[in-house]
């Protein structure tokens, strides 16, 4: 299934992957929430870095990025609205982190990503 973050402010990224709508969602709502928590709430990462977490994290289904400005169909996932959802709820989203491999993993792999493009 081929899936597009897209966000008012940044360039839309399309990435194809195996993965659960449920999966990608939550490991999304992981990075975000953690690199906020971590660096700042001005700090955050853009589309290509949240698909370079979602590659990393969600490996075992193969998450490769595609070109969106070719006309791709696709499950358009809207960066605003989530962002928006998760600040109402951020420390509850990151609690998750204390409880699960998966969500720690993610919030590893979110900062790492966020620190190598910020060096």
């Amino acid at each position: 299934m081929i899936y597009k973050l897209r966000h008012h402010a940044d360039k839309t990224v399309g990435f194809e992957t195996e993965a659960p709508i449920s999966s990608i969602v939550s490991a999304l709502e992981m990075a975000i929430a953690t690199v906020v928590i971590y660096y700042g709430p001005s700090a955050d990462l853009s589309n290509a870095e949240l698909v370079a977490v979602l590659r990393r994290g969600l490996s075992n289904y193969g998450v490769e990025q595609v070109e969106t400005d070719k006309q791709y169909f696709g499950v358009e996932i809207d960066m605003f609205d989530l962002y928006e959802s998760i600040a109402a709820d951020i420390y509850l989203v990151e609690k998750k982190r204390h409880r699960n491999g998966f969500y720690r993993g993610i919030a590893d792999i979110a900062c790492s990503v966020y620190m190598e493009v910020k060096e």
